[in-house]
């Protein structure tokens, strides 16, 4: 079953009644916090690396930041897609609201997390079971991502580079129109 996801925490329930509700509340959780915001865990999170950046390419750099983080600290989330919510006034403003479509796999273990013990909460621990074809197109799809983040970082640095040989040209425009408009008067 897929489930789409957001940021927003509404408050954290310390004994989620099933796997499926303690899962999404970590994926909030990762999506909420900023990467180096926790202290003893300066990893864990979502990067920031986007911020400033042209809006196709943050869109690329946050979907790549989600997917890892979601791989890294919620393991039984698996990520089927990222899309981002049409807010129009966000959106002027440069706010990327991602909405991460999941799927749960129960079989996944969190036990050895980042070489930590991690213990799930939820009613019926999850089996310490993998499925190595859910992980080849996870892999895959990260893959994809990355290289789509990568073309598109690719076009901003062209475009960036085009822009630089236009402004000297346009401050040469310039230049004449302001001695045309002194020559007049």
């Amino acid at each position: 079953m897929k489930i789409d996801v957001t940021a927003g925490m509404t408050g954290i329930n310390f004994s989620p009644q099933s796997t499926e509700a303690e899962v999404i509340q970590n994926v909030r959780c990762i999506l909420a916090t900023r990467k180096g915001s926790v202290p003893f865990d300066r990893a864990f999170g979502v990067s920031w690396d986007m911020l400033d950046r042209p809006l196709p390419v943050a869109k690329a750099m946050m979907i790549a930041a989600v997917v890892e983080a979601i791989q890294e600290y919620e393991p039984r989330a698996e990520v089927r897609g990222v899309k981002f919510n049409a807010d129009g006034d966000a959106a002027m403003e440069g706010i990327l609201n991602p909405v991460v479509t999941i799927e749960i796999n129960e079989g996944k273990s969190t036990s050895s997390l980042h070489g930590r013990r991690y213990v799930s909460t939820a009613a019926s621990a999850p089996k310490a079971e993998t499925n190595a074809e859910t992980e080849a197109v996870t892999t895959s799809d990260v893959s994809i991502i990355t290289q789509k983040a990568e073309q598109a970082i690719a076009a901003a640095k062209a475009a960036t580079a085009a822009l630089a040989n236009l402004e000297p040209r346009l401050h040469e425009i310039e230049a004449s129109d302001y001695s045309a408009i002194y020559d007049q008067g």
